[in-house]
């Protein structure tokens, strides 16, 4: 079977539907309504791709970060999920399936079933990712078909994924949780065991930690992301020890500055501003999204410092080339400034304005410009 990994997909394994509390209810319909407000920004149907390129991102991140929190909410948020799915525009149902897939779960296993019948390829196969997620046997009829589906790709991943799920399956006839869990750590360099080992928590973290030494790099970064899903604080050092180790050796294992940038508790904090002292862009990187969503009383002053850090080095002023969200942190850390939207940032971000170079060479100053704006909209 092809090894198939999706790292960006991580989910965590639901038991079953639960009621929304209240509170979580009307932040269900919160979000749902922010995307669907936004659909005139989509692509057109027969713009999107049968790849993960139909992912929400560049003028969509907003909605993005939407559903990327619906997911989080988990198993309350199946219904909602599920109405997107079934929404009018090829792109919306795309990123519902994909998001479901986050969510994962036996649970999540109708709604997906029922779209592998949907008339766009590039649903189809955000349904036959999602569907691994499942860890159920609920799932195979429906992957079965995809498995024969006309487009190549949908097909391909139908089959892929298929046979991941079967693995995982079987691991699970294992005697005990603790040869269950072995059993499924080989299996991490596919993305339904790692939702399924996520389901095990604190159970499965000295297994997954001993594996970040495993010899299958597909192994290591299944291991490594998903004890960021789990988010136990024992896997904090292990991860930044092992990316510490490569940073020096002048070859930096990223899939270690992703899980640390995706741990889920506020143990992280401390690692996230090692990340940011790393002195390497796309490290950084990993520290800012996260920052983003995670509240702390040393947020706005570790951000501004880091800004003030990048200006007097003059980062803020070159042109950098490739993927510049990841290549020019001052680009990142505006972004996330606009979000954070504290007014002690604006003498910084002014200063960006006024030295970066001009919009067409590099999206630094607008993103500046963006941030100023919506600090002082906000009046913070």
């Amino acid at each position: 079977m092809a090894r198939w990994a999706q790292w960006a997909m991580v989910a965590v394994l639901g038991l079953g539907v639960a009621p929304a509390r209240a509170e979580d209810a009307a932040r269900i319909q919160q979000l749902v309504g922010r995307i669907e407000s936004r659909q005139a920004a989509f692509m057109t149907d027969e713009q999107v791709p049968v790849s993960r390129a139909a992912l929400f991102r560049g003028a969509l991140t907003d909605v993005r970060r939407a559903l990327d929190e619906l997911a989080r909410l988990s198993e309350p948020a199946v219904p909602a999920l599920a109405r997107l799915l079934g929404g009018a525009k090829v792109h919306l149902r795309a990123n519902a399936a994909y998001a479901l897939g986050v969510v994962g779960g036996p649970k999540t296993a109708p709604s997906l079933a029922g779209a592998s019948n949907d008339a766009a390829a590039a649903v189809r196969y955000q349904v036959a990712l999602a569907l691994g997620n499942t860890c159920s046997t609920a799932a195979l009829p429906a992957l079965n078909k995809l498995a024969g589906d006309a487009h190549d790709v949908v097909r391909n991943a139908a089959i892929q994924v298929s046979g991941a799920l079967r693995d995982v399956l079987d691991a699970e006839q294992e005697g005990t949780p603790a040869q269950r869990i072995t059993k499924l750590v080989k299996l991490t360099y596919a993305q339904p065991a790692c939702t399924r080992l996520a389901a095990y928590g604190a159970e499965a973290v000295p297994a997954l930690i001993a594996a970040l030494g495993d010899s299958d790099r597909g192994v290591i970064a299944g291991a490594a992301a998903t004890l960021a899903r789990i988010g136990d604080k024992q896997a904090l050092e292990p991860l930044w020890t092992r990316l510490s180790a490569s940073l020096k050796e002048g070859k930096p294992e990223l899939k270690f500055a992703q899980a640390l940038g995706e741990f889920r508790s506020p143990e992280v904090w401390p690692f996230l501003k090692k990340l940011l002292d790393s002195g390497h862009p796309a490290v950084a990187y990993f520290a800012l999204q996260r920052m983003a969503e995670l509240a702390n009383p040393e947020r706005t002053a570790t951000l501004n410092t880091f800004l003030q850090q990048l200006i007097e080095k003059g980062t803020h002023r070159e042109a950098a080339r490739g993927s510049e969200m990841q290549v020019n942190p001052v680009a990142s850390v505006c972004e996330v400034l606009a979000l954070v939207g504290d007014k002690t940032s604006l003498p910084l971000l002014q200063q960006v304005i006024s030295e970066a170079p001009p919009s067409e060479k590099s999206i630094v100053k607008p993103l500046a410009v963006r941030a100023k704006a919506a600090i002082e909209q906000r009046g913070a």
